[in-house]
């Protein structure tokens, strides 16, 4: 029974006060001269606090009340240790809980030094998913600042999984295929983020490393590359093909699985922003969608064909 120090101490008295009344009422002539009850009240404290300074003495012919007096010595010396106890337990528990303190003020600013690491990680996905959002847009001369949560509908995965990785990503000096560019990228933040997770991974959540590893794993990074394959077969098969003509379209079946896909891994992201988004409240981040023709690659400019 874990009782606070305050409680063995009150009940202390109580036993001081109880005896005392017993001597006064019950055993008033059978000391050496009679008490009144402030000379009880003194006895009973001497007695309980084990002192017996002898200057009270009770007839040894009364076995009541040496069996009565030798029950308050025991019942203090119990209430005593109980109280001590209490005290102990007390103290060490505040030690504990400073610890505990001292310990979640740690991870705490483990988790925020973490999260600012993984920001910029995060940051960069996102630059990549608005070239997705600009190379599949019908719109045009359209810059904003937009919270991903807003920005990632059911319209926008069924616009970015309706790109056509064999159009070409346009340079100054030259082009290369859509499929090139965005594997490329995705295997910068797969990289970037295999780099965060060997530094950090003993100082997030279990949760947190699940989900970063799901994201640096999923499928919805790999379609890239997935097209990458589909042009090597091709490419062996016919030495000269024609893009996207030769390319083989996605079916009906095929669509839903990449759009799900593609909504399953951004919900990912999102949890993980609003994590990171914890640490850096009135500084949350944001996805930059660039719609403009004079920035190369142009709007729209991977759009599929039907």
């Amino acid at each position: 029974m874990n009782k606070k120090p305050s409680f063995y101490g009150m009940l202390y008295f109580i036993n001081i006060i109880l005896f005392s009344i017993i001597y006064f009422f019950v055993f008033d002539d059978s000391f050496n001269n009679t008490l009144s009850y402030p000379a009880s009240l003194y006895f009973s404290v001497v007695t309980a606090t084990t002192l017996g300074f002898g200057d009270i003495i009770p007839s040894l012919e009364k076995d009541s009340l040496l069996l009565t007096i030798s029950f308050e010595v025991v019942l203090g010396v119990i209430i005593i240790g109980l109280f001590l106890n209490s005290i102990s337990q007390k103290l060490s528990d505040q030690k504990d809980q400073q610890a505990k303190i001292e310990s979640e003020q740690e991870k705490d600013k483990w988790m925020s030094q973490a999260m600012g690491m993984l920001r910029p990680v995060i940051e960069i996905e996102l630059r990549t998913l608005s070239q997705y959002y600009k190379f599949t847009s019908i719109e045009e001369k359209i810059r904003y600042k937009q919270i991903p949560e807003v920005q990632f509908t059911d319209e926008y995965y069924k616009q970015i999984v309706d790109i056509n990785y064999f159009a070409r990503f346009e340079y100054s000096n030259g082009s290369e295929f859509m499929f090139l560019y965005f594997n490329r990228e995705n295997d910068k933040f797969k990289e970037r983020l295999e780099k965060f997770l060997y530094k950090y991974a003993h100082a997030i959540p279990m949760e947190t490393l699940v989900r970063l590893n799901k994201i640096q794993e999923h499928k919805f990074l790999e379609f890239p590359n997935m097209a990458k394959m589909t042009h090597v077969m091709v490419s062996e098969k016919k030495r000269v093909p024609v893009w996207p003509q030769d390319y083989p379209m996605d079916s009906e079946g095929m669509t839903e699985f990449k759009i799900s896909t593609c909504k399953d891994f951004h919900i990912l992201l999102l949890e993980a922003i609003k994590e990171i988004n914890f640490y850096f409240v009135g500084n949350p981040i944001l996805i930059n969608i660039e719609l403009s023709n004079n920035i190369l690659p142009r709007v729209g400019c991977a759009r599929q064909k039907s």
